[in-house]
């Protein structure tokens, strides 16, 4: 729930909200002030509890009882009225009215017992945290110009898009002036970009000691948004323009900073995930804090806030395996004190003898791995750490360069035997060399038939995703004589699919937009290939020719970075780019 603010100014400036509502997560906002607050001073009221006299033969008294105090956020204390009861036989001490003599009169600038205050008179009755409490014309504490609640925005307007990345992402800060406990956290925020699944965004406590991640690339290819992040909304559904809009959840949540001070800069954090131009601007943003001047965080109420480790079945996300201890498996549970209980969770399994997941061994259990099997050792006596790791200690060191290649070398610059560059495919002449850790050959020195560079990202591809991008780079300077890709992607219905190919100077060529109802696609696209037959498993396999001639890179510069577009153009059957290569036959000299 969002509290309610009389205004909101631009440009950090801090506002001061309305009446205090109560709203919040799971915590008041407004809790009664005690004797150890760390805020304002607790606010104090004392009223007279009503009461009357029914003597109608008595001397006309009325009696006041009740007198009490009262501390607490929001407490208003009523006024009691006192008269004596009107005879009728005129017996001495009959009274006629409540204002005779020695009556309280509302207004006349004395503070009687009878009364909560008297114009511009409230003792010290303050407001619990921010506001003025005023004396109302009944002479009754007027506590309505109390609140809880601010609210600090900023309109940078400033650049979002592919110039901002995770390591250096664009930051805006506002800053709060009061140092209370903060109770309740919302964000707004208002972003104009043409693709916001590219978009991430999340708001840094003061000092850096939490955060919280508003939206991680939501709603795919849709158009800006402006949305209040708040625990108690809605989950995001993206629709309409703007795509992301009302009250939403964010993606972690708020209630971790429940319990940190207000006080100091509050940073957020937002950058652009794609290597592709699609920029937009951060537009404005606005943080409202509900504050307390007591901590609200309370272990017990099943809620993790900051400083909390867990609480009840909030384990703040975490498991067994998540938790120091190193454990493997197991059920992690929440102790009294709202630290992890461990106790359900089983401990590593290394050094039960078998060869479990993550260990190169366990024991005697070496999986059949000798001093030869780790680099720069060679010979027996291999064993086991007892954190599973391998122990060399009884095995021979290898020296990489003493001209003899033993134990995992696979050669060694001073004896290279007759290794010539011919011996490798794709190469046709020059001068081998080895690696300085003799773990392979150097080909640096051989003249290449083609190079070819290679990516294996397991992308998703979908229509809600958007276009599908991945990048392969080529260090060598050349020119194109020939281009073949090869593509490896699954796919239930590549009718849909559409692969573009860009060259680093920015030359597009349509490689495959073809077939219907077949699945997969694992073939080299070549000019000199076959017309793409679509059948069998995958439905497109072997040397074929693309949509469009690969021959317009040639002559063009290879250096640099090549760049592959999946697009799934209709909705329906989704897929995965596997991988992918270019292989590029260079102008000889």
């Amino acid at each position: 729930m969002r509290c309610s603010s009389s205004s909101i100014l631009f440009g950090a400036t801090l506002v001061l909200g309305g009446v205090a509502t109560g709203c919040g997560d799971d915590v008041g906002v407004m809790p009664a002030a005690s004797s150890t607050s760390t805020g304002p001073a607790a606010t104090t009221t004392t009223g007279v509890g009503d009461s009357s006299s029914g003597d109608s033969a008595g001397e006309g008294s009325s009696s006041t009882l009740g007198e009490s105090s009262s501390t607490g956020v929001g407490t208003t204390t009523g006024t009691s009225t006192s008269s004596g009861s009107e005879t009728t036989g005129g017996g001495e001490g009959s009274s006629e009215s409540s204002t005779g003599a020695g009556g309280a009169s509302c207004g006349d600038g004395v503070l009687d017992a009878s009364e909560a205050c008297e114009a511009g008179m409230v003792g010290d009755t303050t407001c619990p945290v921010f506001g003025e409490v005023v004396c109302a014309d009944d002479c009754t504490l007027d506590l309505s110009g109390c609140s809880s609640t601010l609210t600090v925005c900023s309109a940078p307007a400033a650049f979002l898009g592919v110039a901002q990345t995770e390591a250096m992402p664009l930051v805006d800060v506002v800053s709060v002036t009061d140092d209370f406990f903060v109770a309740d956290v919302d964000v707004s925020v208002d972003i104009t970009h043409p693709w916001v699944g590219d978009l991430v965004a999340r708001l840094d406590a003061p000092q850096g000691v939490a955060s919280s991640v508003l939206f991680a690339a939501p709603c795919g290819l849709g158009t800006n948004i402006d949305a209040e992040f708040d625990d108690d909304g809605m989950p995001p559904s993206c629709g309409g323009t703007p795509a992301l809009s009302g009250t939403v959840t964010p993606q972690t949540e708020l209630r971790d900073l429940v319990g940190i001070s207000a006080l100091g800069e509050w940073a957020l954090v937002a950058w652009d995930e794609a290597s592709f131009a699609d920029n937009g601007t951060l537009d404005s943003w606005c943080l409202e804090l509900s504050v307390s001047a007591d901590d609200p965080v309370l272990c017990g109420d099943g809620v993790a806030h900051f400083g909390e480790a867990c609480d009840g079945d909030d384990l703040n996300g975490n498991a067994c395996t998540t938790v120091p201890g190193g454990f493997a498996s197991g059920t992690l549970a929440c102790a009294a004190d709202c630290t992890f209980d461990t106790s359900g969770c089983s401990p590593d399994p290394c050094g039960n003898g078998l060869l479990d997941a993550g260990e190169a061994c366990d024991g005697d259990a070496l999986a059949g791995a000798t001093c030869d099997d780790v680099p720069g050792f060679a010979g027996a006596g291999l064993s086991c750490a007892s954190d599973c790791t391998f122990d060399t200690t009884a095995c021979e060191e290898v020296t990489c360069g003493d001209g003899i290649v033993n134990g995992p070398e696979v050669c060694d610059p001073m004896a290279l035997g007759s290794s010539v560059c011919e011996d490798f495919p794709g190469y046709l002449s020059g001068t081998l060399g080895c690696a300085a850790d003799c773990s392979a050959f150097d080909l640096d020195g051989c003249v290449a038939t083609f190079v070819e560079a290679c990516s294996t990202p397991s992308a998703p591809i979908s229509d809600l995703l958007g276009p599908t991008s991945d990048t392969v780079e080529f260090a060598d300077v050349g020119t194109v004589t020939d281009v073949n890709v090869h593509i490896d992607l699954a796919h239930t219905w590549v009718g849909d699919v559409q692969l573009d190919l860009i060259s680093p100077l920015g030359t597009s060529v349509l490689v495959f937009d073809a077939c219907g109802n077949v699945d997969d696609i694992d073939a080299v696209f070549d000019d000199e290939g076959s017309p793409v037959a679509c059948g069998g498993s995958p439905g497109v396999s072997g040397t074929v020719q693309p949509n469009e001639a690969l021959a317009v890179f040639d002559g063009e510069s290879f250096a640099g970075q090549w760049q592959l577009v999946v697009t799934d153009v209709s909705s329906g059957d989704d897929g995965v780019l596997a991988g992918w290569c270019v292989r590029i036959t260079p102008t000889e000299g």
